[in-house]
């Protein structure tokens, strides 16, 4: 009866110790999740702006195809600014990504005015990327 009696609590123990730890495994794989997500984004945003960049410097007609992997939870893609925008908005490629309830937006800045379409879809992609004669196009022809 003495064997029977420890092997039960050691199982109380252990089930104890199971109720203690798991929210702080839920949380941390929570939060590699959301910083996975968030790094993929920038990376997304960061290659498009590169890519622009040195099709910028080579001149009208250039092009340039390049690989990304677009995140899950991406809820908005903008590239540019339609209209009369700031000069910062022009160059700016932009993902807004929805993750857990949060809203974040992920971007990075071209040396040139962009303008373009990119799919929000989840997965790996090719995008290509234009050099126009007075801007960059991501995505879309001149």
């Amino acid at each position: 009866q003495k064997r029977g009696q420890s092997s039960i609590e050691y199982l109380m123990i252990t089930g104890l110790v199971l109720v203690i730890l798991l929210p702080f495994a839920y949380y941390s794989i929570r939060e590699v999740r959301l910083s996975t997500i968030q790094n993929s984004a920038e990376d997304t945003v960061r290659t498009l702006a590169i890519a622009a960049d040195e099709v910028y410097a080579l001149g009208p007609g250039s092009r340039k195809l390049v690989e990304v992997d677009m995140p899950e939870g991406v809820i908005q893609g903008v590239i540019g600014c339609p209209g009369a925008c700031s000069e910062s908005a022009e160059r700016e490629i932009r993902l807004t990504i929805f993750v857990y309830g949060n809203r974040a937006d992920v971007f990075a800045l071209a040396k040139s005015q962009v303008q373009g379409n990119i799919s929000i879809s989840r997965g790996r992609k090719q995008v290509e990327i234009i050099a126009c004669e007075n801007y960059v196009s991501i995505g879309q022809s001149c």
